[in-house]
C-alpha cells in the first residue's frame, strides 16, 4: 500500500522540523556555555585582583623577603599563607572541575608557582598538623605547570 502524496510530504516537513529545532537547540546550547564561561572568567578576574587576595600575595612576598616565613609562623604570617594559599587552591579547583580553563592558570604561572614555592614548606607542615589533603589542588597543578 502506497501512501498518499500529501502526507508523505507533511512527514518530510515534520523531519525537517525536528532537525531545525535540535540545531536550534545545540546552538542555543553553545551560546549559554560560551556565556557562563565568560562570567566565570571575569569572576576569576575579579576575584585574582581582589585587593585581599592582591595584598595577601604582596605580603607573602614580604615576608618571605624578610626571612619571616621560617616556621613556626607567627599568627599573622599564618594567616597570609592560608588566604594565598585557599585562594590559590579555590582557582585551581575551579580549573580542576572545568568551570574554567587551564589557560587561566597558565597566565598567573610565575605568580601561581612563586607563591607555591614560598609556600611549601609551610604546607607540609600544616598538612602534618590539620588536614592531609588539605590545599591539595594548588599542589597538584603547581607541579603541572612546573613541568609545562
Amino acid at each position: 500500500m502506497q501512501l498518499p502524496p500529501w502526507l508523505i510530504f507533511l512527514q518530510v516537513l515534520s523531519n525537517i522540523a525536528i532537525v531545525g529545532t535540535f540545531i536550534i537547540y545545540w546552538k542555543q546550547l553553545r551560546a549559554m556555555r560560551d556565556a557562563s564561561l565568560a562570567q566565570n572568567l571575569i569572576s576569576v578576574n575579579e576575584f585574582m585582583l581582589n585587593p585581599l587576595f592582591r595584598d595577601a600575595r604582596k605580603d607573602l612576598f614580604t615576608l618571605s623577603d624578610k626571612g619571616q616565613l621560617e616556621l613556626p609562623l607567627t599568627d599573622d604570617a599564618q594567616q597570609v599563607v592560608d588566604r594565598v594559599c585557599a585562594s590559590w587552591n579555590h582557582i585551581a579547583l575551579l580549573v580542576d572541575k572545568k568551570v574554567i580553563p587551564y589557560y587561566v592558570l597558565l597566565e598567573a604561572k610565575y605568580t601561581f608557582l612563586k607563591c607555591h614555592r614560598l609556600c611549601e614548606p609551610i604546607l607540609e607542615e600544616v598538612r602534618n598538623n590539620r588536614v592531609p589533603e588539605l590545599w591539595r589542588h594548588f599542589t597538584i597543578y603547581a607541579k603541572r605547570l612546573g613541568n609545562s
